[in-house]
């Protein structure tokens, strides 16, 4: 091979090395956490549809959940994960609600204590 393709090859092969994590993080979005508990990763997106809710993941599943029921709405989690992502909602619904406000104007969220931190 010539200098000029080997060069060639070179560069792709680096290209082709370079998946950096630091471009994959930047690409996803950056959406507030306000939980985590037993794996469950709580989210509340800024300026996000009605009805009130929350996204809840976990390994691989995920899900909206109305805050004001604790209900999933759409998506789906493992039946144990949905029932304690259900009571979490119930005991905090208050601070829940007031996050769901503050979203609504782009304000910054409240992290609030998981299920594992209840009483």
């Amino acid at each position: 091979m010539s200098g000029k393709q080997d060069d060639i090859k070179d560069t792709h092969v680096k290209e082709k090395r370079k998946p950096s994590n630091i471009a994959l993080i930047q690409e996803e979005p950056l959406v507030p956490i306000l939980a985590t508990f037993f794996g469950i990763i709580v989210r509340m997106w800024h300026d996000d549809h009605p009805p009130p809710h929350i996204h809840a993941a976990y390994q691989g599943f995920e899900a909206l959940i109305d805050i004001r029921t604790g209900t999933i709405t759409e998506g789906r989690l493992p039946n144990k994960a949905a029932s304690i992502v259900k009571e979490w909602c119930q005991r905090h619904q208050d601070e829940l609600m007031i996050n769901w406000e503050r979203a609504q104007k782009f304000e910054p969220l409240e992290r609030i204590p998981g299920a594992d931190q209840d009483a």
